[in-house]
């Protein structure tokens, strides 16, 4: 035993000097030290608020660590300080996306954020209509069995506020219900664009009271109650057979939380047209009416003189002129503006039944611009009478620019098969067609031959229709 014990003990002994065995030490230093890191960068990027009038200007504030450089891109861009402020004025309407990347010895951060403008309200009906910059669009098609269509009741605006253009439509009463009169009315639809381009009806978003018109006709987008949103009046006829008794006008009425107000105006008529614009100078939105139960028929166009709150007075007499009698049949009306003196001319045109060798409608006036003084008042302005267009002798749509006047125009009764647009130059007073198809055009619009468009818009130097069903492009 004595012997067991020495030899464990020198054999430890050699062990732990490390001699004879290369054993290991009892201490030693770490192996591949940890190296220090380089951080990354950081990028805080914000804007002053989300949303801003065209015009008016946001605040970006931003910074960043571990940065030594920075570059902007998307709405705005160029070399950035490390941290900083910026005031961005845009200068359209839309949806801007702002991005800042830094980059330091520890590699690359962004941040993003966006800003909306959303499209301005013009101040008249008609610069709403026709200085949009839209395409034609495709309408979409609100039921496949025509229970509910879209015709002429249509408008474009930027309803939703986020920059872009959407749809309002007062679809028609269904054609083939079997009761008369018609007992569903048509509806009130809000559509907005998805990322595809495709129409999608976002109506419970804007509106709960969706109750429309029997026989809607043109829509005018302005705003009534001063609160720099689009608001929507609708031109109601009613069934369009004899008696001609009319319906009541409707107004689509911005509210304070972005919804809409379905108003059922105290007016009623057998009214194709009307426009908007604030013709006396008092601040409130003023609206022409083409209506031929307008006093019983005695004055077919008559005005609604605005109160900016959405409320509205009638007032016969502001264009009570013997060419406004009831000898021809008015079914347009448009208010434009000269940019000079800012007074406001009437447009007025309907179907010119017969025609004189003067060239003026002799069972009536004709097409006429009747120009209006800075109060408003068009009963001593002078008149001038715009060349008729045998056959296509019923006025839907008028486009002037640079003082020349497109006028859209369809055969006359009883066809109603066929479209032409004239030109006019408003210095001569001639006029001449640029564009004229007589027949059906060819394919069914909602079930159902389509005859004729309802409006125009001026796109790039040529004037389309702005159903893109009916594919017309005029160069002006």
């Amino acid at each position: 035993m004595k012997k067991y014990i020495v030899t464990g003990f020198i054999a430890f002994a050699l062990a732990g000097c490390g001699g004879g065995g290369g054993g290991t030490p009892l201490t030693s230093t770490p192996v591949n030290p940890t190296a220090p890191t380089t951080p990354a960068p950081t990028v805080t990027l914000a804007m002053s608020q989300p949303k801003i009038t065209l015009g008016s200007s946001a605040t970006l504030t931003w910074s960043s660590t571990n940065a030594t450089s920075c570059t902007a891109s998307g709405a705005w861009a160029g070399t950035q300080a490390i941290s900083g402020t910026s005031a961005q004025t845009p200068t359209a309407a839309g949806s801007g996306t702002y991005t800042l990347t830094c980059t330091g010895a520890g590699g690359t951060a962004n941040q993003s954020v966006s800003l909306i403008v959303p499209i301005p309200v013009q101040k008249s009906s008609y610069l709403n209509a026709k200085n949009l910059a839209i395409t034609a669009q495709t309408l979409p098609v609100v039921d496949p069995t025509f229970n509910e269509g879209i015709q002429s009741g249509y408008a474009f605006a930027d309803f939703f506020q986020d920059g872009s253009l959407s749809l309002v439509a007062f679809t028609e009463h269904d054609p083939l219900d079997g009761s008369w009169p018609p007992s569903v009315q048509g509806k009130v639809h809000f559509f907005k664009k998805d990322a595809s381009g495709n129409w999608v009806d976002k109506t419970s978003g804007l509106l709960s009271d969706t109750s429309g018109c029997t026989l809607p006709r043109k829509l005018v987008i302005v705003d009534f109650n001063n609160d720099g949103l689009p608001d929507v009046f609708a031109t109601c006829s009613g069934l369009d057979v004899a008696p001609y008794a009319g319906e009541n006008y409707r107004l689509l009425l911005s509210q304070a939380d972005g919804t809409y107000k379905n108003v059922l105006l105290p007016f009623s008529g057998y009214a194709h047209s009307a426009s908007a614009a604030d013709v006396n100078g008092d601040g409130n939105v003023d609206i022409v009416v083409a209506d031929m139960k307008g006093q019983g028929g005695k004055t077919p166009i008559y005005f609604l003189m605005g109160d900016g709150k959405g409320g509205f007075t009638v007032d016969y007499s502001r264009a009570d002129r013997p060419e406004f009698e009831y000898k021809t049949a008015f079914w347009t009306v448009e208010l434009l503006q000269d940019d000079v003196t800012k007074k406001y001319t009437l447009f007025a045109g309907g179907t010119e039944s017969y025609v004189d060798t003067s060239g003026a409608a002799a069972g009536g006036t004709g097409t006429v611009l009747i120009s209006g003084d800075s109060t408003g008042n068009f009963v001593n302005g002078s008149k001038m009478i715009l060349p008729v267009a045998k056959g296509f002798e019923t006025v839907m749509d008028v486009v002037v620019q640079k003082n020349t006047a497109y006028i859209l125009r369809v055969l006359s009764e009883p066809s109603y098969g066929g479209t032409a647009i004239q030109k006019v130059d408003l210095t001569s007073g001639t006029g001449s067609l640029i564009y004229s198809h007589t027949g059906w055009y060819p394919g069914k619009y909602l079930n159902f031959p389509a005859p004729w468009f309802a409006w125009m818009v001026p796109v790039n130097g040529n004037l389309v229709s702005e159903n893109a069903f009916f594919n017309v492009t005029v160069p002006q």
